[in-house]
């Protein structure tokens, strides 16, 4: 269950945070490190992580309207759905 203070919408804000961060992270290892095989595999996986994060936002939008989100494949209560459901 999410908590109180934890919205959908900044849950949303906070995937976007995340990516950049991840992007950010990503330039750090193109512009550092020398080694070829780890760059690529280091950016790859930077990139992975970002889809994925970014999968999940586009997800967050509209779940709060059906009281049915999920992140990661688990499911996540909203608080607001809570209350409106009884629970």
């Amino acid at each position: 269950m999410l908590p109180e203070w934890l919205s959908p919408d900044l849950l949303r804000w906070l995937m976007l945070g995340f990516v950049a961060v991840v992007l950010a992270g990503m330039y750090f290892t193109i512009r550092v490190i020398q080694k070829v095989v780890l760059r690529i595999g280091l950016v790859l996986f930077l990139g992975i992580v970002v889809l994925v994060a970014w999968n999940e936002r586009a997800d967050l939008e509209g779940c709060a309207q059906n009281c049915s989100c999920e992140l990661l494949g688990r499911e996540v209560q909203v608080p607001a759905c809570r209350d409106s459901l009884g629970g």
